[in-house]
């Protein structure tokens, strides 16, 4: 499936605009014809992005293939603010998605414990699911860096799901997007978590509200309160910012 290659400029990034079943039909008409890097940005990237403006997340933004709406949040924003951002593609709805139709396609995970691969195959028609896992702590440019950088570069396997924190996933991304000429890689954050159980999501009435991120910060207020309170703040400075200097719809940061 061909897209509409336009995207939606909004408070510095572009968004592509498509709905979950359009971002899977895209994916999974692209696997052997070339190379999709996917990126889902929410609040914390967006404020990271304006106000820290990393060099490397930057990059990676500006390489990426595909970028979707990964926030319930952004997207009232949006309609409130008319920016015009309609769809919410998370990524704990996509990985599961993709994977329903993946009987014959080679999956590397990036990240998550090897036993995660057996809880994959068990729930899903899977045959073949590699997994990497880099020790905790691995940086940008370190040697476990490096090291999964080169495991997910071989063109072999059809989708990478990167399963790590910001901004490691999207420098690997980064990278890959360099090295691979076909396959899809997705930095999918807790995705894999969801799935087998590890981290619990929130109900789905609070999913469809926007109020995801409330859960999990009364579910884990002492990793998750306070940086979903600062992300709050950044966000509320970062639209009134572009609102008064007229860069609300502006795609700027590359």
């Amino acid at each position: 499936m061909q897209l509409d290659s336009a995207r939606t400029p909004f408070l510095g990034i572009a968004i592509d605009d498509w709905s979950l079943g359009e971002t899977v039909s895209y994916i999974e008409g692209n696997y052997s014809s070339k190379f999709v890097g996917v990126l889902t940005p929410n609040v914390d990237h967006l404020v990271r992005l304006n106000t820290n403006k990393e060099a490397g997340l930057v990059q990676a933004y500006a390489s990426a293939n595909v970028i979707l709406n990964d926030s319930q949040v952004v997207r009232y924003l949006s309609v409130l603010l008319r920016l015009g951002v309609k769809n919410t593609v998370r990524g704990s709805d996509l990985v599961p998605a993709l994977l329903k139709n993946c009987k014959e396609k080679k999956i590397l995970l990036v990240g998550p414990g090897q036993g995660v691969s057996k809880d994959l195959l068990s729930a899903f028609p899977i045959q073949h699911i590699d997994v990497h896992t880099p020790p905790m702590g691995v940086v940008v440019d370190d040697e476990h860096f490096n090291a999964l950088v080169k495991a997910a570069s071989d063109d072999s396997y059809d989708l990478v799901l990167i399963c790590l924190g910001c901004p490691v996933s999207e420098n690997a991304l980064e990278r890959l997007t360099k090295i691979r000429t076909r396959g899809t890689v997705i930095c999918c954050g807790a995705s894999i978590d969801f799935l087998t159980g590890q981290q619990k999501r929130a109900p789905y009435f609070m999913q469809k509200l926007g109020l995801e991120w409330c859960y999990r910060a009364i579910s884990n207020p002492r990793r998750l309160g306070n940086r979903y309170a600062k992300n709050a703040a950044g966000l509320l400075r970062l639209v009134t910012v572009r609102f008064f200097s007229g860069k609300l719809r502006t795609q700027d940061l590359w």
